[in-house]
């Protein structure tokens, strides 16, 4: 291969003539190379013998033609010899090409909830600086995305616009998920009409109303960094107020995006200060209550701004005020918990509703009220209680159960002679040994009784009862038999707390209360007093004990209620009370046998409240009563719109086996009519329970309804709430301090309103220029093969017009 230096021009001339177009980024072409060299010596002997051939064949007639006609003969066929062995040389001319990638802007716009507030602006610099920035004096009345749009969009110096000029913008939306797509530049159309702000050209950034329950922040970053990976990223800009309560943490994503060198600029939307709100931040009540019982409705506020003031709080069932109370808010960002109560006196289902009225200055009113269903039921719930010797627990425990006259309740002693039919309103003469007769009852009480009491197949099926039946179980600990001669049985498999391996109980000399835990202080089952803290209070208060049973921790998933105040175990101080689910049903357990002495002084006050409340709380899901082969329940009863609702069937026959099937199906019914299948499938391992995950479209109270093989609805029905987020509303201030440390940690700036629209500057320059060489093949043009078929051409006409053919 030869190679020939050539210089610009030339190489410009070569492009001309050979008609190539080497593009406006052909940065030089230097080289003309020649691929085959060896015509090189056959063009010099060929060029030779052809003028030896010329001479002769032109100069044996001396005569004719003329000379100059001979000499232009020569030189075409010379020239079609020259082109025919540069043809044979196949040369090529080499350039190079540069090609420069323009950067990548990443623009990350907050699309969540909160950026449709209209903030009431408690900082008057931040809302001049907006005012400044958009040019406009009512644009502090905007909403935050409306801001955000005219900052963007707003004329020819709008700050989309500056971004594209010279950089790839790729625009990305967040709120629940993340969504990108990569913008063009605007053109002007003239066959539309010019939209809002755009002065007859169109708009590219389209801005609906906001309506994402949540702000995935952190997670959005990750998602930009992970999409422009192996770009030249210029900057990430960020247009959000800070709001972050689901995904990843920001900052992780800030230093991953300082690492990869994309500076991260933010602009913060909406006012830096705490908004003025007053919040029902929750509302729990049993989900099943019995006409004429008194239900607890425990109630928890939160306020910003109105520390101190006396606010209405009303409780509803439907449109039935039942109960309204004027509460001092307490200080602000501290939770404020209390109890209402009232008394049912109508049958079916029906819906809580606590409210707040709006305060001036509030942001927003959807977290005003809370609302809460339940099922009031008119069947007398069937109560057994076997124990085995008349003690003082069991004597009061009784008489409480006896005095509610809904109640069916059948009471046995162990030393009791059997003849007498117990001690209860229901006669029994013996324990049910028969799984279908035990299964008529809705709670079973166990107190202190021996072992052999019990056969095996008995505790089987109180196991079975609690497990698939779903009944409710409580036991009292006593100083005889019960927990420790059960260690290994079916009983104690269904107990929330473990039987030591050794009996380990204590009798003080001076008594001790009993001390509520975190969770036995907010459980509806703990309160003997509506507000929170008196109510602790009075668990310290109430008349000390002398005795307990002593187990070092409780199970997995088991919920302590009250522990002893000083003795401690392997995981803490040691349980007193506990309850857990188990299986289909519910297990409460008692470590402690003298809550009798709570009466002293005060009579039956805190002792039956707090055993009806047990007794409530425990009321199985299903209606008492109703079918007991069938059953629907929902993992909960109050969701968040977003969330998925678990549903969960347990099909049994009349004698009590697993109903097999390859489905169960199920009606959403909501309120408005409008009704959604859900289909339920097998759970493995466990015979003749169903389930499925259902995910509702719309907040709103729902029906679920199990719809038997018949087609027949209303087998068993369970309701469920599911309400808007106000995860948006929790904190709606601008996060002034987020936005600043994530742009400080990605190597960026945090920027006002004012400043937003030098963000180009700003950005590093990230072009990237790629070389790349680029070789032409002289040879294979088209001019050279018409040079050579011109060159022979003419000489053969000149040959004939002369007579040399």
């Amino acid at each position: 291969m030869v190679s020939i230096s050539i210089g610009g021009h030339l190489t410009n001339w070569l492009y001309k003539l050979l008609g190539i177009d080497p593009g406006q980024d052909v940065l030089r072409a230097d080289r003309l190379f020649f691929v085959q060299p060896w015509p090189l010596v056959v063009a010099a002997a060929a060029g030779v013998a052809l003028l030896v051939w010329v001479a002769f064949f032109y100069l044996r007639d001396g005569t004719r033609p003329h000379w100059t006609w001979k000499g232009l003969m020569t030189l075409l066929r010379l020239g079609a010899f020259a082109t025919l062995m540069v043809m044979l040389w196949q040369p090529m001319l080499r350039s190079y090409r540069t090609e420069t990638t323009p950067p990548v802007v990443a623009l990350v716009i907050d699309e969540s909830g909160s950026m449709a507030i209209r903030d009431r602006w408690r900082d008057t610099k931040r809302k001049a600086d907006l005012v400044r920035a958009l040019g406009d004096p009512k644009a502090a009345q905007s909403t935050r995305t409306e801001a955000l749009s005219r900052l963007v969009n707003k004329d020819d110096a709008a700050l989309l616009k500056r971004l594209m000029d010279g950089r790839s913008v790729r625009v990305y939306r967040f709120g629940n998920e993340v969504a990108g797509a990569e913008l063009k530049k605007p053109g002007r159309e003239k066959d539309k009409p010019a939209e809002k702000g755009g002065k007859g050209e169109t708009i590219p950034l389209a801005f609906p109303k906001p309506q994402a329950e949540q702000t995935r922040l952190g997670s959005a970053l990750d998602y930009v960094l992970q999409d422009t990976a192996g770009q030249p990223v210029a900057g990430i800009v960020l247009l959000s107020d800070g709001g972050q309560n689901m995904g990843e943490d920001p900052a992780l994503a800030a230093k991953r995006a300082g690492e990869a060198k994309a500076p991260i600029f933010t602009v913060g939307f909406g006012d830096p200060n705490p908004p003025r709100d007053v919040s029902v931040t929750s509302l729990l009540a049993d989900e099943v209550v019995r006409k004429g019982d008194e239900v607890v409705v425990s109630v928890s506020l939160r306020q910003r701004g109105f520390a101190g003031t006396t606010v209405p709080l009303t409780l509803r069932m439907g449109n039935k005020v039942l109960r309204q109370v004027r509460v001092p808010l307490a200080k602000e960002g501290q939770k404020q918990e209390l109890n209402l109560s009232f008394t049912p006196e109508t049958a079916g289902a029906q819906t809580l509703t606590v409210s707040i009225p709006a305060q001036e200055g509030e942001l927003s009113l959807s977290n005003n009220q809370k609302s809460w269903p339940i099922r009031i039921v008119d069947k007398k719930l069937k109560i057994l209680y076997v124990e085995g010797r008349p003690r003082w627990e069991f004597r009061f425990l009784k008489n409480a159960i006896l005095r509610d006259k809904t109640t069916l309740f059948a009471c046995m002693l162990v030393d009791a002679d059997p003849s007498l039919g117990g001690e209860g309103n229901v006669p029994i003469y013996a324990f049910p040994r028969d799984k279908k007769a035990l299964f008529a009852y809705d709670i079973l009480i166990l107190g202190d009784v021996p072992r052999d009491f019990f056969t095996a197949v008995d505790m089987k099926n109180v196991r079975e009862f609690v497990e698939e039946r779903g009944g409710s179980l409580i036991t009292l600990a006593g100083e005889s038999f019960l927990p420790w001669q059960y260690r290994n049985t079916d009983l104690e498999a269904v107990w929330p707390i473990p039987v030591p391996p050794t009996r380990r109980d204590i009798l003080f000399r001076e008594p001790f209360q009993v001390q509520l835990t975190d969770a036995g202080a907010r459980n509806p089952m703990m309160f003997l007093l509506p507000d929170v803290e008196q109510n602790r209070n009075l668990w310290h208060s109430l008349p000390g004990m002398y005795w307990c049973g002593v187990a070092e921790r409780a199970k997995p998933g088991a919920t302590v209620l009250a522990q002893h105040p000083t003795q401690s175990g392997t995981d803490g101080k040691i349980p007193l009370i506990a309850t857990q689910q188990v299986g289909e049903g519910t297990s409460f357990m008692t470590m402690v046998d003298s809550t009798w002495q709570w009466r002293f002084r005060v009579g039956d006050k805190y002792f039956y409240r707090f055993w009806g409340q047990v007794v409530r709380s425990l009321t199985p899901h299903e209606l008492p009563g109703d079918n007991r082969f069938v059953r629907l329940t929902a993992d909960r009863t109050t969701y968040a719109l977003g969330e998925k609702v678990v549903l969960r069937a347990r099909l049994l026959t009349p004698n009590f086996h697993p109903v097999r099937v390859k489905e169960a199906l199920v009606e959403m019914q909501r309120t408005d009519g409008q009704r959604f299948p859900v289909k339920l499938d097998p759970v493995p391992g466990a015979a003749g329970v169903y389930s499925a995950e259902w995910l509702p479209a719309r907040p709103g109270t729902y029906k679920a309804v199990l719809i038997g093989q018949n087609g027949q609805r209303g087998e068993s029905t369970t309701n469920v709430l599911v309400e808007a987020s106000s995860l948006e509303l929790d904190e709606p201030q601008q996060n002034e301090a987020l936005l600043r440390r994530v742009a400080t940690l990605s190597g960026g700036k945090y920027l006002m309103y004012t400043e937003a629209a030098g963000i180009p500057e700003l950005l590093p320059d990230r072009r990237h220029d790629v070389q790349s060489r680029v070789e032409h093949e002289l040879w294979d043009a088209p001019l050279p093969l018409i040079l050579f078929l011109t060159c022979l051409v003419g000489e053969w006409i000149l040959r004939k017009r002369n007579g040399l053919l």
